[in-house]
């Protein structure tokens, strides 16, 4: 498969937070995107907790952090398709995800705007790591 870039994803643009959310036509929480990213690019994301309400969101940062290191490889520098781990702004000691896009663009989906893209240049100072998916599981 050709690298997918923003433009391939640009209907994604502006999709609501959902807490849970892995139904691009309803909303999607960071974690949502990342499942749909992927399905799009024919990989298969690990399968995590999807919180139906707000109290069940700290549950899914602490499940993010977990599978690091049981489906994520390290990488030094961002690749296509990667895993861009990111304080969450919601939850200390939380996690928030988006993937490296191409194009240089990071796909996330923050609570307060929604599906955004985002320069790398602005998300690297921020980025705590970036992961290859360890196997595609497609």
């Amino acid at each position: 498969d050709p690298p997918m870039t923003s433009a391939d994803v640009m209907d994604l643009l502006g999709i609501p937070w959902t807490p849970g959310g892995r139904d691009a036509r309803v909303g999607l929480d960071c974690y949502g995107l990342i499942v749909e990213l992927y399905e799009r690019a024919g990989l298969r994301a690990p399968s995590l907790s999807a919180p139906s309400v707000m109290d069940d969101v700290p549950q899914l940062c602490l499940d993010i952090l977990a599978s690091l290191a049981d489906f994520w490889d390290p990488l030094q520098s961002p690749e296509d398709m990667a895993l861009v781990s990111l304080p969450s702004p919601w939850f200390k000691d939380g996690v928030h995800c988006g993937v490296y896009l191409a194009d240089g663009v990071v796909a996330h989906s923050p609570m307060k705007s929604g599906v955004i893209f985002e320069p790398w240049d602005r998300v690297r100072p921020r980025a705590r790591g970036i992961y290859r998916l360890k196997a595609a599981r497609s």
